[in-house]
């Protein structure tokens, strides 16, 4: 069964104490999966945001990795992708906990899936840098793998347009960055770029 995409969801807003929230729905379908992508960013330059956990109706999800984004050697952003297994259908509350004081504008997107293989990723990749490009590479495995990538640009007046045929899903651009949330059908497997151009 060739993967389908579900649904999206997203939060984007300023808050002050931990956790932020948003609602997701998940449909009734077979081999179900849920990704969640969260960008912390303290626009003070505090460098003690830290996401310390993500969950879907009171279960935690599992991280993918993470990226620290430092400005003038500060850590400005923080940016984590999670993912959820068979995650309970209907809707259901998405809670992201944090550490770190003072304001923070957090940027969160949620999409799901289904008819996807039930184990964990098999590849995942990150990068971060001060261009008008954001490119990373990566590795997959196995044909019509689907790439699940998240940008995020340090400007709400930004645009990030895809390079690489990705497919946008949910978009964020109301506060302090721009942000974007997709995928990529990759056939056959093996290395491939992913790009977006910073317009």
């Amino acid at each position: 069964m060739a993967i389908v995409f579900d649904a999206a969801s997203k939060y984007g807003g300023d808050v002050t104490t931990s956790p932020c929230a948003w609602n997701h729905t998940v449909a009734v379908q077979d081999n179900r999966v849920l990704v969640v992508a969260v960008l912390c960013e303290n626009p003070s330059g505090s460098d003690d945001y830290v996401i310390t956990g993500v969950t879907y109706n009171s279960v935690s999800m599992l991280q993918i990795g993470s990226t620290l984004v430092y400005q003038n050697n500060t850590k400005e952003d923080y940016i984590g992708l999670f993912y959820l297994l068979a995650p309970d259908t209907g809707i259901h509350g998405i809670s992201v906990s944090f550490t770190g004081t003072g304001n923070c504008y957090t940027s969160g997107m949620a999409l799901s899936y289904y008819g996807v293989a039930q184990q964990g990723p098999e590849a995942n990749s990150s990068a971060s840098g001060v261009s008008t490009t954001a490119a990373t590479n990566i590795t997959t495995i196995t044909d019509h793998a689907f790439i699940v990538d998240f940008v995020a640009i340090d400007s709400n007046t930004s645009a990030c347009d895809p390079d690489d045929g990705q497919t946008t899903r949910q978009t964020d651009g109301s506060s302090q960055q721009t942000a974007e949330m997709g995928e990529l059908d990759k056939t056959p497997a093996g290395l491939i770029s992913i790009s977006y151009t910073v317009t």
